[in-house]
């Protein structure tokens, strides 16, 4: 989708620059193909890392999308647009005893990416749920 210049033009006109402008109707578009491209076996989840405008995290929520995050402040503005401790996924790099702490409070299911980590977490939240990632040494 393309704006025209003079209507370019107004909104930067009436909201100044710089300006990002997003179509709402694109976006539910594109997170139902998502969703219905998968037939449910799998729950897609937005990457808060890539935009945290909580007018597009709303809208990503109500079209019923998962949301990964990789730090307590996207944590925070995924809460504020409505996705529950359940509908987060953390995915931290290095992931710090003080943040793994922070998720385990907040119910939130965490990442660990190295047998450090995952040991860190298991004296953190002994027989606690956590996701691993892993390098197959593939591609």
């Amino acid at each position: 989708m393309f704006l025209k210049f003079d209507a370019a033009q107004e909104l930067l006109n009436k909201y100044g620059s710089p300006l990002y402008v997003y179509s709402e109707s694109i976006l539910r578009e594109r997170c139902r193909d998502l969703l219905k491209a998968f037939h449910g076996r799998i729950s897609p989840s937005y990457s808060a890392k890539a935009n945290t405008n909580l007018a597009l995290l709303k809208i990503i929520h109500e079209e019923g999308l998962g949301a990964d995050a990789m730090s307590p402040g996207e944590i925070y503005l995924l809460q504020r647009s409505g996705f529950t401790p359940k509908e987060i996924f953390y995915i931290g790099n290095n992931v710090s005893c003080e943040e793994m702490s922070y998720c385990i409070e907040k119910d939130i299911l965490v990442s660990v990416d190295s047998l450090s980590q995952l040991e860190q977490f298991g004296q953190i939240n002994p027989g606690g749920k956590v996701a691993v990632r892993f390098n197959p040494g593939i591609g």
